[in-house]
């Protein structure tokens, strides 16, 4: 005769094989999956073949960087409105449902009009399929000169895992001279993570003078981060809160205006 196993025993037995997500499941509301954010869950969009003639203006982009969840992508990067005489450079970011590409060709653009001049700009955009016709509002900052590829800092495009939700997108150099921060720094690579405390993270870059100096820094608490300088001869203007060890810069906020300001330690061996 075969043992048999009592029918509560084989109940306590199926509940303890049973797979955990069994019990995330019930409800209407889904499990939580951790604080990981989804990069580049969306594929990119690109610029429309046949833009509307509600958006007049034409814009380059050389650089793309972002990253975001299913909802909201975060950016910046570097164009041209190359629609206007003389050709308008800029610093931007952006904050939108999706993200998008840079211009790979020269002669490749997205249709653009204005939203605040000279400081908020709405792109036309599509879908891959183009399935649909998308827009998003960048902040930018105008650059004294045209952006010149031929000059420019290489920074990485596309998706970037080290940007996580929330962020902020990152500030750039103010082009407005300010005598009270005659120290120039050039900052070549820049971390940054941003927290409900600020930002935080470390920076690679160069002290400008006769001669120049490689220093590191690292900050945290600053209101914004800053991005890396997109073109080779541009530099944050700075001023040392004690010397060779404490640097603060000043930084602008694209399509506000707003000027902030950051202090970096610097990083001893």
């Amino acid at each position: 005769m075969k043992p048999t196993i009592p029918a509560r025993l084989l109940l306590l037995v199926l509940i303890a094989l049973s797979p955990a997500t069994s019990f995330a499941q019930r409800g209407s509301k889904k499990a939580p999956v951790g604080n990981n954010v989804k990069f580049d869950a969306l594929p990119p969009d690109v610029p429309t073949a046949a833009p509307s003639a509600d958006f007049p203006l034409r814009v380059h982009l050389f650089s793309m960087t972002y990253g975001g969840t299913d909802a909201t992508y975060r950016g910046y990067g570097s164009g041209n409105i190359v629609s206007t005489t003389p050709v308008l450079g800029f610093e931007y970011t952006f904050d939108c449902a999706q993200p998008f590409t840079a211009n790979p060709k020269p002669e490749a653009t997205y249709a653009a009009r204005w939203k605040e001049p000279n400081l908020k700009l709405e792109l036309q955009m599509t879908p891959a399929d183009a399935s649909r016709t998308d827009t998003c509002v960048i902040g930018i900052l105008p650059r004294p000169e045209p952006f010149d590829q031929l000059k420019s800092h290489v920074i990485a495009d596309g998706p970037e895992i080290h940007l996580k939700s929330p962020w902020n997108p990152p500030d750039y150099i103010t082009f407005t001279a300010n005598p009270e921060y005659p120290v120039r720094y050039r900052p070549y690579r820049v971390s940054h993570l941003v927290y409900g405390h600020g930002a935080h993270g470390h920076t690679n870059g160069m002290i400008l003078g006769d001669p120049s100096r490689k220093v590191d820094f690292h900050y945290e608490g600053c209101f914004r981060s800053f991005k890396p300088v997109s073109q080779n001869f541009d530099f944050y203007q700075a001023k040392w809160i004690k010397p060779d060890k404490e640097l603060e810069i000043l930084t602008q906020e694209p399509g506000t205006g707003n000027i902030h300001t950051c202090r970096l330690t610097a990083t001893t061996d």
